[in-house]
């Protein structure tokens, strides 16, 4: 599992820009912070890191292959707080995951 949580990590920051905050957040969560971009670039960002995961696929053990997935919660609307948008984010995540996964969701 924890090379599963490295290899995610590094498509996550291999394919973000420089500048962009890539964050682990949970047990097997991540927060992402896009900087100085708009709604067409981070859709299109965010779909190229679920299809960068999904066509990773993780050697371990030998012979052994892993494929992952990952679903994405995001929030780009204007809201008082940081923990408003993290919220809202993760509300998104909980409905891309419930709707079969491996795919981005914004509010």
């Amino acid at each position: 599992r924890d090379k599963v949580i490295v290899n995610t990590a590094e498509i996550l920051r291999s394919n973000t820009k420089y500048n962009d905050i890539v964050a682990k957040f949970s047990e097997d969560e991540f927060c992402i912070i896009l900087k100085h971009t708009n709604e067409d670039n981070v859709n299109e960002t965010l779909e190229l890191l679920v299809n960068e995961v999904k066509n990773a696929p993780l050697h371990v053990d030998g012979n052994k292959v892993i494929k992952s997935t990952i679903s994405i919660g995001a929030s780009m609307n204007n809201y008082d707080t940081f923990d408003e948008i993290l919220e809202q984010a993760d509300m998104m995540l909980f409905n891309a995951k419930q709707d079969g996964g491996n795919q981005v969701l914004f509010s």
